[in-house]
């Protein structure tokens, strides 16, 4: 995904116009996410699309990221799930040079006229290669903004990232509550359709 995504943010390409993807894995990863391909490219619900390489990949060169609302937005999606038919995982001997020291990864994609790629050594999250607070903030947001407010949100992030100086856990925890806010802002976004 994190190559997939560079290629997407660095390339001028429309997700549309690909014509192929390839991800090249270790072994062990083409086990898990990748085999058998027919299963992986037709996900039927959130776990078989969190075990899909072809459906997290279409998800990022559609989207340029993934968050929770990505399972519910796109599985049965016609134009994902076209996109993953597009998408093979394979074992790739650049990938497969790094493990077990690092899940690597390297994203192939072809359009009509131009071929990108690029490997990630590292992935993102991993202790060498940890997220931005800013990278962190967003899946923070992201998990949490369907139960919480803005403002909950904030306070419980802060409070969170200090909590060495916390006294008061149960204060804390309770700030994780749902708010009748963001609950209705829910039921609003649902009722409508969608997230946008």
């Amino acid at each position: 995904m994190d190559a997939l995504i560079a290629l997407r943010a660095a390339n001028d390409f429309d997700w549309r116009d690909v014509e192929s993807v390839e991800i090249g894995l270790p072994q062990t990863g083409v086990n898990i996410i990748g085999e058998p391909q027919a299963d992986k490219r037709a996900p039927a619900n959130y776990v078989d699309g969190q075990f899909s390489m072809p459906f997290v990949a279409a998800v990022a060169l559609r989207d340029g990221a993934m968050d929770w609302d990505s399972y519910a937005r796109h599985l049965g999606d016609a134009d994902t799930m076209a996109l993953c038919a597009r998408i093979s995982t394979i074992n790739d001997p650049l990938a497969e040079a790094q493990y077990p020291t690092n899940m690597s990864g390297v994203a192939r994609v072809k359009t009509g006229s131009k071929s990108f790629e690029h490997l990630v050594v590292v992935p993102k999250g991993e202790p060498a290669n940890f997220m931005s607070a800013a990278e962190f903030r967003f899946k923070f947001d992201a998990l949490v903004a369907p139960y919480l407010s803005e403002s909950r949100r904030t306070e419980l992030s802060a409070r969170l990232a200090a909590l060495e100086e916390e006294s008061d856990i149960g204060a804390l925890l309770a700030l994780t509550r749902p708010d009748a806010a963001a609950a209705q802002l829910r039921i609003a976004q649902v009722a409508q359709g969608g997230d946008d």
